[in-house]
């Protein structure tokens, strides 16, 4: 597909004439431009002065995104099995040492904005332990304060930043194993 003349002619800086005399003079640049770019890409260019499918940065942001989905989702599986282990466990524990403290968690959960953009992988953990232990709680109820520092402090010693990331942005699906 050839660029049309007129294109040529304004990225050169040449006239029409001009560029269409370098086509027809097979000119190395003219087949180099013809194999590697379109006319849009062309017109983008004079227009921005890039071509966005070529530019670096928005590449290295899409691939960064990429791993973040990635390394996010991975994070969530490994959520799932460790709040599974930390507050389902074995019938004992479930019943009387974590009983009350998921439904805390659940509260919490319920309470955060999931497309909430403030909670990053680097201050999510804190941020869902501070919710916790801000959270509202009743002494003669199965989630009473102690119910809630032991939450507390199961998540921060379990779960990585990156987990808690996971759960803030997942919270049904991380509850839902």
């Amino acid at each position: 597909m050839a660029i049309q003349g007129k294109l040529l002619a304004d990225l050169l800086g040449f006239t029409v004439q001009g560029a269409n005399k370098w086509k027809r003079e097979e000119r190395p640049i003219v087949a180099l431009l013809d194999k590697f770019f379109n006319d849009a890409d062309i017109s983008e260019f004079l227009e921005t002065g890039t071509i966005k499918r070529l530019s670096h940065e928005d590449n290295i942001l899409q691939e960064v995104d990429l791993y973040k989905k990635l390394l996010t989702d991975h994070a969530l599986y490994s959520a799932k099995e460790k709040l599974q282990k930390l507050l389902d466990g074995n019938f004992i524990d479930r019943t009387i040492y974590t009983k009350g403290a998921k439904g805390i968690l659940v509260d919490v959960l319920d309470l955060i904005d999931s497309n909430d953009d403030s909670y990053t992988m680097e201050n999510a953990k804190q941020r869902l332990l501070d919710a916790i232990m801000g959270s509202e709680v009743r002494w003669f109820s199965l989630k009473n304060p102690q119910k809630q520092k032991l939450l507390s402090s199961l998540l921060n010693k379990h779960l990585s930043g990156i987990e808690a990331y996971a759960i803030i942005k997942n919270p049904k699906e991380a509850l839902n194993y």
